[in-house]
């Protein structure tokens, strides 16, 4: 029988040490390297877990595997199907390395933005673009066009990829994403499609839109827990592998004294094309995720007008009635959480998000750049009305008839937005 270390194996996870009954990782999710990623066959009265308490990523063999993998399983039929895919990639997996004494490997360094550029946009005129998705981005609000031009693409199969990386000709070392296995360089996989960073004109890494958080849109229930919505294209770890550093994008518009930082490289370039690159747009990988921004500030003007314009969903209010609960979050409520539970969550996470902002001002300040808060979609009370939770999902909606003209004008001391 099979075990979490099995799956570990399978997927490369990169071992740091042991302790007792626990073997502590590289984590998959986040790629955090302060072993805050612990395993264990048998801990207590359970067995076969896993749990990274940096991103909170936490479940059974069966979850790594599914979350790793990218599959898409049917809930019923998930433990059997997965159990059958496990043995399948145990019997072909020649890597599965042993767990007794930890594996580390010295990770190549990033390859300078232009290089980085070249062997990116060399492997990216290898791939496709599946239908499906190309129907999630324009029902994102992009044109064929558009998906084109910031070059969108599938991630491919493990045997695509290395078929893809072989043929390549540009630099392979210092490429996040990229690592050699079997004295050949090829590419960490996962379903879905990449969203592509940008240090400007040059195409600098991807974080890839997952398939498996699709399903679990579509169908909640058929879920355990909630797959990664996003993973980093990142190789940390592994072989030859190169961390991706968790880049921001930077998209710079015809106005580019006026900047618009958001959360999510997809959401970031959705904006940018909504307000048909009217302003500048910065994507960090999470609202806690900005140390990217660094390394793109020199594209700032010492003189610009910088918006935070993270999600909406931190101006709503805190649920008071189970009639509430309810109503903004069944999921949690299906998993049996109780209302004091999901109350203390959601605080949590307020509270998380309000250190989120703090920390952008902060990081901007040191840079003598201030930021104001861009906010839309609330009633007289300031609260979420609950409809446009995203920037992007507020321009395409408006059509950017009401934003547009407001970043514009860089009104100083402007902080908001109503009923857009």
């Amino acid at each position: 029988m099979f075990n979490i270390l099995d799956v570990a194996g399978i997927f490369h996870v990169n071992i740091l040490g042991r302790s007792g009954a626990e073997v502590y990782a590289v984590c998959p999710f986040c790629g955090d390297k302060r072993k805050k990623f612990s395993m264990a066959v048998k801990k207590g009265n359970r067995s076969n877990v896993y749990r990274c308490f940096h991103c909170g990523k936490q479940g059974d063999q069966f979850d790594l595997y599914r979350e790793l993998s990218g599959k898409n399983y049917d809930y019923e039929s998930a433990p059997k199907q997965i159990a059958r895919d496990i043995y399948h990639d145990l019997g072909e997996n020649n890597t599965c390395r042993s767990f007794m004494e930890p594996v580390v490997y010295e990770e190549c360094m990033k390859l300078p933005d232009a290089e980085l550029s070249e062997s990116y946009v060399e492997i990216f005129k290898c791939l496709t673009l599946k239908p499906e998705h190309k129907a999630d981005l324009k029902r994102r609000g992009f044109s064929e066009d558009e998906i084109r031009m910031y070059g969108f693409k599938s991630v491919p199969d493990s045997n695509s990829a290395e078929r893809i990386i072989a043929g390549i000709s540009a630099k392979k070392e210092g490429v996040p994403g990229l690592f050699e296995m079997n004295g050949k360089f090829t590419m960490k996989t996962n379903r879905g499609y990449f969203c592509p960073v940008y240090h400007g004109k040059y195409l600098v890494g991807a974080q890839i839109s997952t398939d498996a958080h699709r399903a679990f849109d579509k169908a909640p229930d058929r879920f355990e827990s909630e797959p990664a919505k996003y993973i980093h294209f990142s190789s940390s770890g592994l072989k030859k592998g190169t961390p991706s550093g968790s880049p921001a994008t930077i998209l710079i518009g015809h106005n580019p004294n006026v900047v618009v930082i958001t959360e999510g490289i997809l959401k970031a370039t959705a904006a940018y094309s909504l307000c048909g690159h009217s302003f500048t747009v910065i994507g960090v990988p999470g609202v806690l995720a900005i140390s990217g921004i660094k390394d793109v500030i020199s594209m700032i003007p010492k003189n610009a007008v910088v918006f935070e314009a993270y999600d909406m969903d931190s101006k709503l209010p805190l649920p008071d009635t189970h009639e509430m609960i309810e109503a903004f979050y069944p999921n949690l409520v299906k998993k049996g959480l109780s209302d004091s539970l999901i109350i203390a969550k959601e605080k949590k996470k307020r509270e998380d998000l309000t250190e989120a902002a703090l920390k952008l001002r902060r990081l901007l300040a040191s840079y003598e750049l201030t930021v104001q808060p861009l906010t839309w979609d609330l009633d007289d009370n300031g609260d979420w009305k609950g409809n446009y939770k995203g920037i992007d999902d507020a321009l395409l909606v408006t059509g950017g008839d009401r934003f547009i003209p407001y970043l514009m004008k860089r009104a100083s001391g402007v902080s908001k937005i109503n009923n857009a």
